[in-house]
């Protein structure tokens, strides 16, 4: 039987991986969004496998067992959220639209990560008011 992680907090971090490459099964007790910039990121769940290309962001919610694999070289946006803040009401996986706009928030966001300054702080209050207008998309 695998082993699940737990990562209380989910991370908020850009990291790249390998075409193929993959994060093992594991959960955490926030909110994540993952995002690829580069390449296209699988979520696999207990529910299912969501696929999400440069266009596309994937809703992980708080407690989901997951996990996620890179097609092509993935440059990968990961945005933690507490579970007390679900600025799109979702208890299950999603893959959403992305635009262009809430591409540069995300990845803006998770460059600097540790930055707690004003202006880091409007940006990730922008990126969420972005989120909550993103419809989701049918790639289940």
């Amino acid at each position: 039987m695998q082993e699940i992680r737990h990562t209380p907090v989910a991370p908020t971090r850009t990291q790249r991986l390998a075409s193929g490459g993959e994060i093992d099964a594991h959960r955490h007790d926030d909110h994540q969004i993952a995002y690829a910039s580069r390449g296209t990121i699988a979520v696999t769940t207990d529910a299912g496998s969501w696929i999400a290309p440069a266009t596309r962001a994937l809703w992980i919610p708080a407690g989901t067992v997951h996990q996620h694999q890179a097609h092509g070289e993935l440059d990968l946006h990961l945005v933690g959220l507490p579970a007390t803040e679900n600025p799109l009401g979702l208890d299950k996986p999603a893959v959403l639209a992305v635009s262009p706009l809430l591409r540069e928030l995300i990845v803006a966001y998770t460059r600097d990560p540790d930055n707690d300054s004003p202006p880091h702080l409007r940006l990730r209050a922008v990126m969420l008011d972005q989120l909550t207008t993103s419809p989701q998309q049918p790639l289940h």
